[in-house]
C-alpha cells in the first residue's frame, strides 16, 4: 500500500525550491501522495509502472488526465519482472502486422492523450519500431484484447496483480 509522502520529505519540499514554484515529477506515487505534493507545489508529471500487463494505476492515469498532469510509465515494454510478450499481445500484433513491442506502446498511447511513453534504446533500429507505433490504430475489440483483467493470471506468473 501506498503511503504519503515522508514528514521530512514533505517539510523539505516545503521550504525547498518547490516552494518557489517550480513544478516537478513525482514517481512511483498513490492517489494520495499525489494530493499531498499538489498541495506543495505544481506537479508536471507523473512516473508510474504501467504497460500492457500491468494497468494498476489505471485510476491514477484518469486523475492525471483530469488535472492536466503528465503520466509517463515506467518500463513501457514490460521490462522489470514482467516481458510484455504474450499470446494476447502477439495475436494483436499479428492483426496489424506489427510487433509486440509496437502493439504494446501503441496500448498505451490508446489508454491516454496524457501518457508520455518512453521506451529507452541505443539502436536506431528499435527506435524507428517505437516511434512507428504510433500509427497503429488499434480497434476498440484490440484495446479490450490488450487491458489486463484482474481475472486474468499475471503473464508468467511473474508480476504481482495490482492492489
Amino acid at each position: 500500500m501506498r503511503t504519503v509522502l515522508p514528514r521530512p520529505c514533505a517539510a523539505g519540499f516545503r521550504s525547498g525550491t518547490l516552494a518557489r514554484g517550480s513544478p516537478f515529477g513525482a514517481s512511483n506515487v498513490g492517489a494520495a501522495q499525489l494530493a499531498e505534493a499538489r498541495s506543495i507545489a505544481s506537479v508536471a508529471a507523473v512516473q508510474n509502472h504501467f504497460h500492457v500487463h500491468h494497468d494498476g494505476d489505471a485510476a491514477l492515469l484518469r486523475q492525471c488526465e483530469e488535472l492536466g498532469i503528465a503520466y509517463v510509465p515506467f518500463f513501457p515494454l514490460g521490462g522489470g519482472r514482467a516481458p510484455i510478450d504474450a499470446e494476447r499481445v502477439e495475436r494483436v500484433a499479428a492483426r496489424h502486422g506489427a510487433t509486440v513491442a509496437q502493439t504494446a506502446l501503441a496500448w498505451l498511447l490508446a489508454a491516454s492523450p496524457r501518457i508520455l511513453a518512453i521506451p529507452g534504446t541505443g539502436v536506431a533500429d528499435h527506435l524507428e519500431e517505437n516511434v512507428a507505433a504510433s500509427g497503429i490504430r488499434l480497434t476498440e475489440r484490440d484495446r479490450v484484447e490488450l487491458t489486463p483483467s484482474r481475472r486474468r493470471p499475471p503473464p508468467n506468473g511473474r508480476c504481482a496483480p495490482p492492489p
